[in-house]
């Protein structure tokens, strides 16, 4: 998957946490969101800095309301790319919350990031459609 391809799935997909994604898709993505949020902060930081007249201050919380924003616009598709991630190693989406330990969390949810796609996850979207299948078969 391309980098312009993960980041459009991503934005298409940016309620689903059902099914999965891989590597290239979560990483390409993440990419896309350091790339928009590196310059934005180094802004207002330049912005901040310059505290010498008023009109700096009105123009450092703009751009901190543009950083603001943004985040929180890609939030839920950051949010399931990482989810759809855990499905793809085979790893339920509730995983996700491992990054809320203190200290740790975060390097454990990365360690099941970097984890190699896995074939036979019960998450991937050909098996859930097969298990659909088999339950309708059963109520028959």
């Amino acid at each position: 998957m391309t980098f312009t391809e993960s980041i459009q799935t991503c934005f298409k997909k940016w309620r689903t946490v059902k099914g999965t994604a891989s590597r290239s898709e979560f990483w390409f993505f993440t990419l896309f969101i350091t790339l928009v949020l590196i310059p934005l902060f180094i802004i207002f930081l330049a912005v901040a800095g310059n505290t010498g007249n008023h009109s700096s201050g009105t123009a450092s919380l703009l751009v901190l309301g543009v950083l603001i924003v943004f985040y929180i616009c890609i939030l839920p598709a950051s949010i399931c790319v990482t989810v759809r991630r855990l499905h793809d190693i085979g790893k339920p989406g509730t995983y996700y919350f491992v990054s809320f330990i203190p200290y740790v969390g975060s390097a454990i949810l990365l360690y099941f990031l970097v984890q190699p796609t896995k074939e036979d996850s019960p998450y991937r979207e050909d098996k859930v459609n097969l298990l659909d299948e088999w339950n309708k078969e059963a109520e028959l």
